[in-house]
């Protein structure tokens, strides 16, 4: 799925929106500011960006934790 945004009037002002999170039978999946989440249908919500496959993503690389070694279902230690 291409990852696109929408607005929803009475949601998000004009110049925001939010990510669509999943589609399923004419209806759009979508997160609220107080990160509740919502069905609505696709007449109801107002294009704002696609997000071409192409497109680099940011990534933020994170240190490991320190703490316990954990076994894997294998027998092996990591």
């Amino acid at each position: 799925m291409l990852e696109f945004a929408v607005r929803l009037p009475g949601v998000h002002e004009d110049d925001q929106g939010c990510w669509v999170l999943a589609v399923e039978q004419g209806k759009l999946l979508l997160a609220y500011p107080d990160n509740s989440l919502h069905w609505h249908a696709v007449e109801d919500c107002k294009f704002l960006k696609l997000m071409p496959p192409d497109t680099p993503r940011q990534r933020v690389m994170l240190a490991p934790r320190p703490g316990p070694t954990i076994a894997v279902p294998n027998g092996k230690l990591n």
